[in-house]
């Protein structure tokens, strides 16, 4: 027999959520250097996926966009329209007692934004062959920002629900790791114009998740 997490719904739909989630994130790391348009959209599934997975703990019908008229045959069966990012964050603060900061939620938003521009909008700077230095900075950046917030909660707060995980999410993040070593080779070539910036007057903000 399946284990049961809270609300009735078996722990195994659980695991299936998070799996996915992490499939989605080592394959965003995959892609960053030659598909980073891909390597976006990946990243942003994976971590909508962990919010969702991390609210269906309170209860299986919180994850559906209206829970009022929630059926467990349909969300079992796969069935069912999902909570929008936005939603899951609000949800987790108002239901599960989970106060998702204002820099997260920002960070994580901002993400969101740049895949919905992706899909729906042709920017050639992140399919051309090599994809653009730029592009790809840009992201390297944005992600190693939203991670750096995301494995704070799967490492902190959320350890006991993700323990399973953990060698895993360990992995994953030794893979970011060696992201941020590349933001380190473009900090370093820009050094002279921000040491030059600084003596101008110009003020810079040290990067918590860089």
């Amino acid at each position: 027999m399946p284990r049961r997490s809270a609300g009735s719904v078996p722990s195994d739909l659980f695991d299936l959520v998070v799996k996915n989630a992490l499939d989605f994130l080592k394959q965003s790391v995959r892609e960053l250097r030659k598909r980073p348009k891909y390597s976006v959209i990946d990243f942003c599934s994976a971590l909508e996926l962990l919010l969702k997975a991390r609210l269906m703990l309170e209860h299986w019908a919180l994850i559906i966009s209206r829970p009022e008229s929630a059926s467990l045959v349909k969300f079992q069966a796969g069935d069912f329209r999902s909570v929008t990012m936005d939603d899951a964050i609000e949800r987790l603060r108002n239901v599960g007692g989970e106060p998702i900061s204002r820099d997260e939620e920002t960070s994580f938003r901002g993400l969101r934004e740049h895949r919905n521009k992706l899909v729906h909008f042709f920017h050639e700077q992140y399919v051309k062959a090599p994809p653009d230095e730029q592009a790809i900075q840009e992201v390297v950046s944005e992600q190693c920002r939203a991670w750096f917030y995301l494995h704070r909660l799967l490492v902190g707060r959320w350890a006991r629900h993700f323990r399973k995980y953990a060698a895993e999410i360990r992995r994953i993040n030794a893979k970011m790791e060696a992201n941020r070593v590349y933001l380190r080779a473009k900090y370093e070539a820009t050094s002279p114009e921000i040491e030059k910036d600084i003596a101008g007057g110009t003020e810079y903000a040290r990067c918590v998740s860089c």
